[in-house]
């Protein structure tokens, strides 16, 4: 029987968060509080959540962007490292 190897970091780290997800949604549903409550409570957690994963892509998109900035002027500061090398003729193979 073949098996899928799913223990990767990144499939444990959807795991924290759906389980974190499912737990919060699951505490919310079973609190004691009024639906009018509840329900702004939940539209707060939804626009806190939203906004923090803006600002992470925010801060990924720029990180993104000054390690294209900088690999590119690397690249553009060395041009000789791009040239290609003449390849190693082995004479007893070229017979």
């Amino acid at each position: 029987m073949t098996m899928l190897k799913t223990s990767t970091p990144a499939a444990f780290g959807m795991g924290v968060l759906c389980g974190a997800a499912l737990g919060a949604i699951a505490g919310l549903l079973f609190a004691p509080r009024p639906g009018s409550v509840l329900r702004r409570g939940v539209a707060d957690s939804v626009s806190d959540m939203t906004r923090q994963a803006s600002a992470t892509m925010a801060d990924v998109a720029a990180r993104s962007r000054r390690a294209w900035v900088a690999g590119r002027e690397a690249f553009n500061a060395e041009p000789q490292l791009r040239q290609p090398k003449p390849a190693i003729r082995d004479e007893a193979l070229v017979r």
